[in-house]
């Protein structure tokens, strides 16, 4: 105990605090020794939840109170730091070890430096906070799309008006069913045509030719389709006449 609280040394003192167990000692060492390094593993061998909140909010080492703030338990504690300290740093290290969606959407609304609003992005989990974010800050689309991971929300950032995020979110869509709702609803060729490149089902084509809008992509489904009777109901009954002549064709 001695040698880790008065060696000259910080590095001898780092090396014996990790051949003690005293809790007293860590914390004289968090709060008093004279390196920084040395402070912070003291903390990290810490149980003393209070102290541990103390030099989280008031540590006079910037270092100090970012080892502090790995060590807490009070979420409301993180919270507080991550909306309000003036300190970046504190704020990227509060905004890390937090899991509260709704927390972290006012975070990444209230903050401006991109990369805490990048760690927010990181941690959250709630897809419709994601997509909201991929389809508002284009700056942060290609990251965001990386965390979502319901496919009915890919689909939607779809529809976005940047080709590059719609390009980014389709090769993460791999549900023939998704696919489908691409080539009905969007009103972009190129996530047509994406989507269409990579459907092999012929109940997904059948199902696209009857009720798609798009001229491309139910010119692309007939072509897909072996089903004579379908073939000859869309040869004799379709009202575009480039559909019943590729049916016809095809019979």
């Amino acid at each position: 105990n001695d040698i880790a609280l008065n060696d000259s040394s910080y590095k001898v003192r780092s090396c014996a605090i990790g051949k003690i167990s005293n809790q007293d000692v860590f914390a004289r060492i968090a709060l008093y020794d004279s390196d920084s390094e040395v402070r912070c593993l003291a903390i990290s061998k810490l149980t003393n939840q209070s102290l541990i909140e103390t030099l989280a909010l008031y540590g006079d080492d910037l270092n100090v109170r970012c080892a502090s703030i790995s060590r807490l338990d009070d979420q409301s504690v993180l919270e507080y730091l991550a909306l309000n300290d003036p300190q970046c740093e504190v704020r990227l290290n509060a905004t890390s070890n937090i899991s509260d969606n709704n927390v972290l959407k006012e975070i990444f609304y209230n903050e401006n430096n991109i990369y805490i609003r990048k760690q927010v992005i990181r941690n959250l989990t709630n897809d419709e906070y994601l997509e909201d974010i991929a389809l508002n800050f284009p700056y942060f689309a290609d990251l965001v799309i990386n965390y979502i991971s319901k496919e009915s929300y890919l689909v939607r950032v779809c529809y976005s008006d940047d080709w590059r995020i719609r390009r980014k979110a389709i090769k993460k869509i791999h549900k023939e069913d998704s696919l489908l709702k691409i080539c009905c609803n969007s009103n972009f060729t190129d996530m047509i045509f994406a989507a269409v490149s990579r459907i092999k089902s012929e109940e997904i084509f059948i199902e696209m030719v009857y009720s798609s809008s798009n001229y491309y992509a139910r010119r692309i489904a007939v072509k897909n389709i072996k089903n004579k009777d379908v073939l000859k109901d869309l040869a004799l009954n379709d009202e575009n006449e480039e559909i019943r002549r590729i049916a016809s064709k095809h019979i």
